[in-house]
């Protein structure tokens, strides 16, 4: 009788950048009334709350887009991130890396692969301005 073995993924490379998910706050612009999305300022976290809401993930950067918006120049920074399965991570969230403090929002639905909470996939974009 044959002993069959269930395969378990295995992430090709480590996940060995820190991050932190950011919730939006939403605010209401006082002179239009407008809902507006707004997330926790860098220095509005303490180190050590930092350290207990890290997370780690696989981040590839696809480099910028320059472009010139309003007559500003811009460039769209976007990257591919890959973690284990947490619930904390939704379209409308933020993530911080943490080596950098770069502030990237989540541009799509965070994909659960096969569906099984093990492991999450996402895309994600920053917008830096640049004279």
């Amino acid at each position: 009788m044959a002993e069959t073995m269930s395969r378990t993924f295995r992430a090709n490379t480590d996940f060995r950048t820190p991050f932190i998910v950011l919730q939006p706050k939403w605010v209401t612009d006082p002179l239009t009334g407008a809902q507006e999305k707004a997330y926790e300022e860098i220095n509005e976290i303490s180190e050590k709350d930092k350290q207990k809401r890290v997370l780690w993930c696989r981040f590839k950067s696809y480099g910028g887009k320059e472009m010139e918006v309003n007559g500003i120049y811009s460039i769209i920074d976007t990257a591919q991130m890959e973690c284990w399965y947490t619930p904390e991570v939704k379209r409308d969230s933020a993530i911080m890396l943490l080596d950098t403090n770069a502030v990237y929002e989540v541009i799509n639905e965070p994909e659960d692969i096969n569906m099984e909470h093990y492991r999450l996939q996402f895309r994600v974009r920053r917008v830096k301005s640049g004279g």
